[in-house]
């Protein structure tokens, strides 16, 4: 028996709060299953509450929007506990919303929210917020005191949308909210907030219908940021990822023909990038070593784009031992003395087993880089022949051991040493370090 009282018990109060009330012009307001002080509080309050209501509902359908506010504010002020509090909330917001204010109406279904969260029409509320930041996106403009038009407000709208995202994260509405977000972020230059809303809804909504399109406005804005060749490539590379993982989670999207041409446009710069840092090393610091390392990364690339065509164009060049035209610096004070060691050599040893800064490029076109490499010194042989001092500036590293020779025989030129003022290292010490 017990149990059954408290069973009784807890369906009554579950009933109590799924309980909606519901407005007939017959009828006025009534819940659902009956009105009883159960929902509504103490009869007397519940009739002064329900009377409240119904002259509140009369006067907005009449149109008098001010009296119908004064009489909703009346209910969930004074009878805030019940359940026409929330109730006349709502209808508040529908009466400002009309009148467009809506920074007032998306405060009224704010507290709805937070302060009854258990409200039959949650859904509604937050459509009801949605419907007022498309509003606001679309450029309405808010009326002061529903009378004096005010600004447009974009980012009141952005706001609205983010408060939907944290309210109902599990809604239809979230993911919309976000793409709307980065829609109105990227229209009013702020890549980063378009950025930040389309990584959340691609991390947080994978199976969303948006997806796609958010991955497609990502690689747009990213593509948006790039400035050309001449400029940092971070940008270039972020939209050729997003592209890229486009083509592999959607490839039957009816837009998969526009995303590979953006990407090939992409690649394209960014192979365009390399094709200036190896004509920068070419034509204006007489390091044609370096201009082959950077002329075949443009290969690799996008091995299809006219930059590649113009970077094995340069290479047949140097390999032909075609010097790059005279610039008027070069008529003034002469040209770069070519270097013998190459800044470049020495950060990377330039081997067979590490081909692969070539990779995707012609074997033949490496071949050469390496042909042209055996002309200099290995960065890494030692430098000076025994019996010379050799300054600590020149300290020889360790030799690979198929390219080592007796002491005393090395075929490289003799090169004098730099005169510093360092102790030599003596005699003793000359030769690889083991």
């Amino acid at each position: 028996m017990r149990h059954k009282i408290i069973l009784v018990s807890f369906l009554i109060c579950s009933n109590a709060l799924l309980a909606d009330l519901v407005w007939t012009p017959e009828t006025g307001w009534k819940a659902e299953g009956g009105l009883t002080e159960r929902f509504l509080g103490e009869e007397i309050t519940a009739r002064h509450g329900l009377d409240a209501m119904n002259l509140a509902k009369e006067e907005q359908e009449k149109g008098n929007d001010l009296a119908a506010l004064n009489l909703y504010k009346k209910v969930y002020t004074e009878y805030s506990t019940s359940l026409l509090a929330p109730e006349a909330l709502y209808q508040s917001s529908i009466i400002l919303k009309n009148r467009h204010q809506f920074a007032e109406a998306f405060k009224k279904l704010q507290l709805i929210i937070t302060r009854y969260p258990e409200y039959p029409k949650f859904n509604q509320v937050i459509e009801e917020e949605f419907e007022i930041a498309s509003l606001l996106q679309k450029g309405r403009r808010p009326y002061y005191w529903g009378i004096i038009p005010g600004f447009r407000d974009y980012d009141a709208a952005i706001e609205y949308f983010e408060s939907i995202v944290t309210n109902a994260p599990f809604s239809k509405y979230a993911p919309m909210a976000l793409m709307n977000i980065a829609v109105l972020a990227q229209e009013h230059k702020k890549p980063e907030d378009s950025i930040d809303a389309l990584d959340r809804l691609i991390n947080d909504y994978p199976k969303s219908d948006l997806a796609p399109d958010a991955y497609l406005t990502l690689g747009d804005v990213y593509a948006d940021l790039v400035r050309g060749p001449s400029y940092d490539q971070g940008y270039t590379k972020e939209a050729i990822a997003t592209y890229e993982d486009f083509l592999i989670l959607f490839p039957n999207h009816a837009r998969v023909k526009e995303v590979e041409d953006k990407l090939a446009h992409m690649r394209d710069i960014e192979a365009r990038s390399k094709l200036e840092l190896g004509d920068f090393y070419y034509y204006y610091r007489n390091n044609p070593k370096a201009a082959l390392v950077y002329y075949n990364e443009t290969i690799t690339v996008e091995p299809n784009s006219p930059a590649a065509a113009t970077a094995k164009e340069r290479i047949e060049l140097i390999k032909d031992g075609v010097p790059p035209p005279k610039t008027v610096v070069d008529f003034l004070f002469g040209p770069y003395e070519e270097p013998s060691t190459p800044t470049y050599l020495q950060e990377m040893e330039i081997d067979e087993h590490n081909t692969e800064v070539f990779s995707g490029g012609d074997p033949e076109l490496y071949q050469g880089v390496k042909d042209m490499g055996q002309e200099f010194p290995h960065p890494m042989d030692p430098l000076e022949p025994e019996g010379q001092e050799i300054p600590e500036a020149h300290l020889p590293a360790v030799k690979k051991p198929e390219e080592s020779t007796p002491s005393g025989e090395n075929s490289l030129p003799q090169q004098q040493p730099v005169k510093k003022e360092n102790k030599p290292i003596s005699k003793a010490n000359n030769g690889p370090v083991r």
